[in-house]
């Protein structure tokens, strides 16, 4: 998460249990995303947040890029969309969220990198039962060079979160519509539901801070 003054982990804020990998080879990513998912119980709250750069195969496959990707084997060198709809469907906890926020390129052939169609949504590839999916996937025409530095989304939420303003009902807490409504005042990010939940999930306490920026 951004440097804008608070951690997940805070009792007032959300009292996470948090992991984060930056920078790690495929092979890892996915053995901690099993291990984070199989370790969920009914009664957790499952959260997941991917910041970071995307692309799309020629059959319509989304890889996740990782360290050691390769543009030519991304089947066993990138973090495959299948992989993380799979993991998270095993996972006992029944309540899921997923926070996407990552450019997307198509890849055509081995060399040839060209614009991604408009029609990767959240809900086409994450859809499943006790879910919601937060994303802010964007198309770009080539890779990014150089390390990527925090992605507008996550941070416009940290800092939504930091100074209250995600709570749009102002009733203490943050749940997903609070964040998807305060997020749409800023860019145009997705949700997906899942059809049968009958509440909100709540994603984080209202922060209470003096210093309330514009």
């Amino acid at each position: 998460m951004p440097k804008v003054g608070i951690e997940p982990t805070q009792p007032k804020l959300g009292d996470f249990k948090v992991e984060i990998l930056t920078d790690r080879p495929s092979h890892e990513v996915r053995l901690a995303l099993e291990t984070f998912f199989s370790e969920g119980q009914p009664d957790d709250l499952t959260l997941l947040i991917f910041s970071g750069q995307g692309i799309k195969s020629r059959d319509g496959m989304l890889y996740f890029l990782t360290i050691d990707t390769r543009l030519n084997l991304l089947r066993s060198t990138a973090l495959s969309a299948k992989f993380v709809n799979e993991v998270m469907g095993l996972s006992h906890s029944t309540q899921k969220i997923m926070i996407l926020d990552c450019g997307y390129i198509g890849a055509f052939d081995k060399q040839e990198v060209v614009k991604g169609s408009s029609d990767v949504v959240a809900g086409e590839y994450f859809a499943g039962s006790g879910r919601v999916v937060l994303s802010a996937l964007q198309d770009n025409s080539r890779l990014p060079e150089g390390p990527r530095s925090h992605s507008s989304v996550i941070r416009n939420l940290a800092l939504g979160l930091k100074y209250r303003k995600a709570d749009i009902d102002r009733d203490s807490y943050v749940s997903m519509d609070d964040a998807f409504e305060y997020l749409c005042k800023i860019q145009k990010p997705e949700i997906w539901r899942d059809p049968s939940l009958n509440s909100d999930y709540i994603l984080a306490k209202a922060l209470v801070t003096e210093n309330i920026e514009a």
